[in-house]
């Protein structure tokens, strides 16, 4: 919960310097976004928080995880090449993930040797890296039995 507090600051004093206002619906978004597992699509997190908040407008969410995003409390992930998801990003470390191409299911992980190599391989090659994203595709072990 107090990772949660202190996004939801980070959150406020970004829109106090860009001179926007924390509206109850920019709260209701932002907590229930911080709160949820996983990946979520634009979609999922509207109709989720109609269900609690019935005159939450649909352009108040995208709005909001844009927003989000650029204050780096949201980062956008794409796996199947058609809608954006996002996840949390507030003091969350790296990781890349896996995703079933049967089932869906999307597995995070981090090692250590491959953010390694990636850092040699950015030096050999004069490149100074800023961010990345590892996804592999393929099938899980649940599916594959």
């Amino acid at each position: 919960m107090r990772n949660l507090t202190r996004a939801t600051e980070h959150f406020k004093q970004a829109l106090k310097e860009r001179k926007l206002r924390f509206t109850r619906q920019r709260e209701a978004v932002v907590n229930m976004f911080l709160a949820r597992e996983g990946h979520v699509c634009v979609d999922e997190l509207y109709y989720t928080l109609r269900k609690r908040y019935p005159h939450i407008g649909y352009a108040t969410v995208c709005r909001t995880i844009k927003l989000l995003q650029q204050v780096n409390l949201a980062a956008e992930v794409n796996f199947f090449g058609g809608r954006r998801r996002f996840e949390p990003a507030f003091e969350r470390p790296h990781h890349d993930h896996f995703i079933c191409e049967k089932c869906g299911r999307i597995t995070e992980f981090v090692d250590p040797e491959i953010e390694k190599k990636q850092d040699l391989i950015c030096r050999k090659y004069g490149f100074k890296g800023k961010r990345h994203l590892m996804q592999i595709f393929g099938v899980c072990r649940k599916c594959n039995k």
